[in-house]
């Protein structure tokens, strides 16, 4: 009898375990799919071309074709609130063309500024009079920003 229960702790245990470890597999095959459809700014950063959208900030490369002397703009991904996003409902974005930042204002979470290092959010604990960004305007070192109760401007340090 206790060999019967040996064997029938050891069967509970290993399907368990292989339950876990099916479970965690299948866990990092999950994709994000948002509805990047609805347009609502767009700007140029070198050859790339991003745009605001409802689902993010999309991103596509322009590439030139020699065989035909022609050019063609490639997607290439989504950046998500999953990857850092303040929020999926970006309104505008503005590209700083001396470090290659791209600024994403959202529609309710603030700021998010895309680095080649990573992303930082900014909000209305940060500075801004609100987190419902209208609008992204780069001049010089500054960067404005239009929000539903105001503008804010930040004098740009880069690497900050």
């Amino acid at each position: 009898m206790r060999t019967y229960i040996s064997y029938k702790h050891t069967f509970i245990l290993m399907t368990s375990l292989l339950l876990l470890i099916s479970i965690s597999l299948s866990a990092q095959r999950w994709h994000t799919y948002t509805n990047t459809n609805n347009v609502t700014d767009v700007v140029m950063a070198g050859d790339k071309i991003y745009t605001a959208t409802w689902g993010g900030v999309v991103e596509y490369i322009e590439t030139t074709n020699s065989w035909c002397d022609c050019s063609t703009t490639n997607y290439n991904r989504t950046i998500t609130s999953v990857d850092g996003l303040a929020s999926n409902d970006v309104r505008t974005l503005a590209y700083e063309a001396g470090t290659g930042d791209l600024w994403a204002g959202t529609a309710n979470n603030g700021i998010t500024i895309i680095r080649q290092s990573g992303l930082q959010n900014l909000d209305a604990t940060s500075g801004l009079p609100s987190d419902k960004v209208r609008r992204i305007i780069v001049h010089e070192s500054y960067i404005y920003v239009a929000t539903d109760q105001g503008i804010s401007q930040f004098y740009y340090l880069p690497g900050v």
